[in-house]
């Protein structure tokens, strides 16, 4: 029934939840610390291994499958990042000038100095970022510190974005909260061959919890830095969510290009509340213009998107037909390159091999595949690997043009199915990532901001796991924006922790709690956001 083409050239890319990716720009750099067993390894193809210098230790990140790593005290990692020289004087020994630097992060307290970075690959000088004791401000004496400052015990995404002579911007979960002074090109903050991450020359600096470390060979802008805003979220380029019915193709404010309609769709009822959905009928399919420059490619200028991730939540209304999530002919001249095969309801190609187990009709579901051609196809269905597919060539079937054919081929005798998401990365996503992302969301409203979906009510969960050791991740739900407390009792009443004490935007929010120096025992936790107070208990076992 479905033939093959082992030249058709473009493909769809859809994931959502994540922010993280700047104006469709690859990050060089990118380190996750989900494996106990191999902390310092790099995400594969993003960079090179760190190389401890003391110890570290796996602790718990600020979600399921988001893991972190806590680097002690007088301990530092060696980070050769490959840049080459860039926005220097002229000379062919410049340093790396301009560059960014993304890191999720975690204070146990502000009682110390805390060092994100040193530029002295010697570790002979002072560092050259700081979180100041007691006040939690960030930066330097030299580059200016910030006005807003972090708390202890909770999780935040900064961001540096430096070109050495012209700015010198730090951002937190996505806000700019220093426009620094710019220092010398060739200066203090150019970049040598190596970086020291999280120490300095004396030692005195505390504890740090990280959960993402990543690298750019350039300076980020407001826009890149605003979509990838907040600990946990991923690089999305391009993300469509279908919940206004006046206007399906558009895409979500700043990520991505409206779709092209070709044929017709109509506006149905999606998997939960607020959470809307598009039907696209037989004959009918969407253009999509991802953006994305060539990556991954043999080597010539014109080499094609080889690294990229789609994500796509889906229903079908029965199994008696093929249904095709995309084709990568931007002709839509050839046959498409991923389906669902009938009755069976299997995913994949013959190519590339189908899943062992199908989807169900009338079932909502979130596949998404990461590609890296040469290298690997992996499939996966609500959060988990369903096939590790046969990697197909570099520049090949699976290689994308700047057009990209969603939920269509050419011969017209696929069924209606129904979408709720669709969305697109510029790399792979690593399988921690996936996990992430998890199922089709069913409590979301068409409200959204950012990309996020923001709740529909007040409300706190019950923390998770319990009983706990030593750390349980509290989650909670705002609908519109405001400060928000959420700090623990012991039985008597008396307060022994901060976990959040900030603004927030609306939306669901998720902080981990390490109760690592208490004493085992019953606890409460309670919110306070506007008006709305709530109080859950939970036990700590050591």
């Amino acid at each position: 029934m479905k033939t093959l083409f082992p030249y058709l050239v473009l493909l769809l890319c859809a994931v959502v939840l994540g922010a993280p990716r700047a104006n469709a720009q690859k990050v060089q750099g990118r380190w996750l610390f989900d494996a106990p067993s191999k902390l310092t390894a790099a995400v594969p193809g993003y960079g090179k291994d760190l190389v401890l210098v003391g110890k570290d230790s796996a602790i718990a990140g600020p979600t399921a499958g988001n893991g972190a790593v806590r680097i002690p005290k007088g301990s530092w990692y060696q980070l050769v990042h490959g840049f080459k020289a860039n926005g220097g004087g002229g000379d062919s020994v410049s340093r790396v000038n301009e560059y960014s630097i993304m890191i999720d992060f975690r204070l146990p307290d502000l009682t110390r100095w805390y060092t994100f970075f040193q530029t002295d690959m010697k570790n002979a000088s002072d560092g050259d970022c700081f979180v100041k004791p007691t006040s939690g401000v960030i930066g330097t004496t030299a580059t200016k510190y910030s006005t807003d400052a972090v708390a202890a015990n909770q999780w935040y995404r900064f961001v540096i974005s430096i070109k050495n002579g012209v700015l010198h911007n730090t951002y937190i979960d996505g806000k700019l909260v220093v426009t620094g002074t710019p220092l010398a090109v060739d200066g203090r903050f150019a970049l040598d061959s190596m970086l020291l991450m999280f120490g300095d020359d004396d030692g005195d600096d505390g504890d740090i919890d990280v959960a993402e470390l990543a690298m750019w060979d350039r300076a980020l802008t407001d826009k890149d830095v605003a979509a990838m805003k907040t600990v946990g979220t991923t690089y999305t380029q391009g993300r469509w969510t279908f919940d206004n019915a006046s206007k399906l193709t558009a895409a979500v404010k700043g990520f991505g290009n409206d779709l092209v309609l070709v044929g017709k769709d109509s506006a149905v009822a999606g998997p939960g509340a607020g959470n809307g959905a598009v039907r696209i009928p037989k004959g009918s399919h969407y253009k999509v213009y991802h953006g994305f420059k060539p990556n991954g490619g043999g080597g010539d200028s014109v080499s094609y998107v080889n690294e990229y991730s789609i994500m796509v939540d889906f229903r079908l209304p029965d199994l008696t037909r093929w249904y095709t999530f995309f084709q990568t002919n931007s002709l839509n001249a050839n046959d498409g390159d991923c389906f669902v095969k009938p009755t069976s309801g299997v995913i994949g190609t013959t190519a590339t091999q189908y899943t062992a187990t199908g989807v169900a009709a009338n079932q909502w579901y979130r596949l998404i595949l990461s590609i890296k051609n040469g290298v690997h196809h992996n499939t996966y269905l609500d959060g988990k690997l369903a096939l590790a597919g046969t990697a197909l060539g570099v520049d090949g079937r699976f290689g994308l043009d700047s057009l990209l054919i969603a939920f269509g081929d050419e011969d017209g005798d696929d069924g209606d199915i129904d979408i709720a998401e669709l969305a697109m990365w510029d790399y792979p996503l690593t399988e921690a990532e996936v996990a992430a992302l998890g199922k089709v969301p069913t409590k979301t409203t068409s409200v959204r901001h950012g990309g996020a979906a923001v709740a529909e009510c007040f409300e706190l969960l019950q923390n998770f796991p319990n009983p706990f050791n030593p750390s349980t991740q509290i989650a909670f739900s705002i609908p519109r924006g405001g400060w928000v407390s959420v700090k623990v009792y012991d039985l008597l009443g008396r307060q022994v922790a901060t976990v959040v004490d900030r603004h927030m935007e609306a939306g669901m929010h998720a902080a981990v709690f390490n109760a690592g120096a208490l004493t085992s025992g019953m606890y409460f936790y309670k919110i306070e956001a506007g008006s709305f107070v709530a109080v859950k208990k939970m036990m700590f076992l050591k």
